[in-house]
Protein backbone atom coordinates (compact mmCIF):
# COMPACT_ATOMS: atom_id res chain seq x y z
CA UNK A 1 0.00 0.00 0.00
CA UNK A 2 1.42 3.83 -1.16
CA UNK A 3 -0.24 4.95 2.04
CA UNK A 4 1.59 5.95 4.77
CA UNK A 5 -0.31 6.01 8.36
CA UNK A 6 -1.61 9.31 9.08
CA UNK A 7 -0.03 9.85 12.15
CA UNK A 8 3.60 9.04 11.19
CA UNK A 9 3.41 12.81 9.82
CA UNK A 10 0.13 14.73 11.43
CA UNK A 11 0.94 13.74 14.81
CA UNK A 12 4.96 14.99 14.46
CA UNK A 13 3.52 18.17 12.98
CA UNK A 14 1.17 18.69 15.57
CA UNK A 15 4.09 18.10 18.54
CA UNK A 16 6.31 20.74 16.47
CA UNK A 17 3.51 23.19 16.02
CA UNK A 18 3.49 23.69 19.52
CA UNK A 19 6.79 24.38 20.41
CA UNK A 20 7.61 28.11 18.88
CA UNK A 21 11.14 26.86 18.22
CA UNK A 22 10.18 23.98 16.26
CA UNK A 23 6.91 24.67 14.57
CA UNK A 24 6.37 24.75 10.78
CA UNK A 25 2.70 25.97 11.06
CA UNK A 26 0.66 27.23 14.06
CA UNK A 27 -1.07 24.70 16.17
CA UNK A 28 -4.96 25.42 15.18
CA UNK A 29 -3.16 24.85 11.54
CA UNK A 30 -1.90 21.93 12.47
CA UNK A 31 -5.10 20.53 14.17
CA UNK A 32 -7.26 22.05 11.18
CA UNK A 33 -5.32 20.65 8.68
CA UNK A 34 -5.65 16.96 9.80
CA UNK A 35 -8.97 16.78 11.52
CA UNK A 36 -10.43 14.18 9.34
CA UNK A 37 -6.96 12.68 7.99
CA UNK A 38 -8.21 9.22 9.33
CA UNK A 39 -11.07 8.99 7.21
CA UNK A 40 -9.42 10.60 4.34
CA UNK A 41 -6.25 7.70 4.23
CA UNK A 42 -8.48 4.74 3.87
CA UNK A 43 -11.01 6.43 1.63
CA UNK A 44 -7.64 7.77 -1.28
CA UNK A 45 -6.39 3.89 -0.34
CA UNK A 46 -9.43 2.40 -1.51
CA UNK A 47 -9.83 4.70 -4.67
CA UNK A 48 -6.33 3.86 -6.25
CA UNK A 49 -7.04 0.17 -5.45
CA UNK A 50 -10.07 0.63 -8.01
CA UNK A 51 -8.03 2.92 -10.09
CA UNK A 52 -5.41 0.59 -9.84
CA UNK A 53 -7.92 -2.61 -10.74
CA UNK A 54 -9.58 -0.80 -13.36
CA UNK A 55 -5.97 -0.25 -15.70
CA UNK A 56 -4.44 -3.45 -14.67
CA UNK A 57 -8.52 -5.03 -16.52
CA UNK A 58 -7.12 -3.71 -19.20
CA UNK A 59 -10.06 -1.00 -19.12
CA UNK A 60 -8.16 2.09 -19.51
CA UNK A 61 -9.22 5.31 -18.88
CA UNK A 62 -12.42 5.14 -21.00
CA UNK A 63 -13.68 3.97 -17.38
CA UNK A 64 -12.06 6.23 -15.31
CA UNK A 65 -15.09 8.21 -14.80
CA UNK A 66 -17.10 5.64 -13.42
CA UNK A 67 -14.79 4.73 -10.67
CA UNK A 68 -15.37 8.18 -10.23
CA UNK A 69 -18.59 7.91 -9.85
CA UNK A 70 -19.32 5.22 -7.97
CA UNK A 71 -16.72 7.02 -4.98
CA UNK A 72 -18.71 10.09 -4.84
CA UNK A 73 -21.89 8.61 -5.20
CA UNK A 74 -21.34 6.54 -2.63
CA UNK A 75 -22.48 3.80 -4.45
Amino acid sequence: MRFTDAQSYADPLRKFAKDEMSKIIPLYEAKTLFCNIDAIVPAAAVFLADLEAMFDAGMGSSTVGDVCLRHVSGA
